[in-house]
């Protein structure tokens, strides 16, 4: 499904979320490289394109990408070359990290979570390849807990989205995917439970342009 739709997927991500998608990348970025930007080595998991790697080396640190989808990568090795921007990526399953223990200073994961086979397993690696006090970062759709914002935001979800995805792709199953799998994510409060039991710390949900996104902080 990813591979289908990589061709016109980052045109999509910025049209569909009004650009704001670059605003929020910047900001997961920002939590990431805040303490010694120079010196990190992060971890964008799930990267997609790339992203979210290419913002950690634009603000001074270092990262690797990975994702399951060949096709999304040799996209983001395309990128890199032509924004010449030195990040290495790394075919592999976030369930089963091909990197040893304590290797990097921070996580960051950008509207990836949803599609892992079992979040648990995910935060257990990510803890494993995770130095000790080392900042783990994940940024996630969710749904507003305000009614003057979520009822629109739902009826975005159901129809326009999957609609316009649909049309812009020529897969509209990959979209109905999307707004589905955003529907049936985990409230927050599930989500910073589940980063306590899987041993990190200092957990916390902020939502970010009126709860549309979250983004979760914790540190290991």
């Amino acid at each position: 499904m990813f591979s289908a739709i990589v061709q016109r997927y980052d045109m999509l991500n910025s049209l569909l979320s009004f650009k704001l998608d670059e605003t929020w990348r910047q900001k997961t970025a920002e939590v990431l490289t805040i303490s010694s930007p120079k010196n990190l080595l992060t971890l964008d998991a799930c990267c997609g394109t790339g992203d979210l790697a290419f913002e950690l080396v634009e603000q001074g640190g270092q990262a690797i990408g990975v994702d399951f989808s060949h096709q999304m990568l040799a996209a983001a090795r395309a990128k890199s070359q032509r924004l010449n921007q030195s990040v290495s990526f790394v075919e592999s399953d976030v369930i089963q990290l091909p990197f040893p223990d304590d290797l990097f200073d921070a996580i960051g994961v950008a509207f990836g979570v949803r599609n892992v086979e079992s979040l648990r397993l995910a935060l257990q690696e990510f803890g494993r390849v995770l130095k000790p006090g080392g900042r783990l970062a994940i940024l996630e759709f969710s749904q507003p807990a305000n009614p003057i914002v979520r009822y629109p935001y739902l009826f975005y979800l159901r129809f326009f989205l999957p609609l316009v995805g649909g049309l812009l792709s020529g897969h509209r199953k990959a979209y109905s995917y999307l707004s589905q799998s955003i529907r049936a994510f985990p409230p927050p409060e599930a989500i910073v439970s589940l980063l306590h039991d899987s041993g990190f710390e200092q957990a916390s949900a902020t939502p970010l342009t009126a709860g549309i996104v979250i983004l979760y902080i914790a540190q290991l």
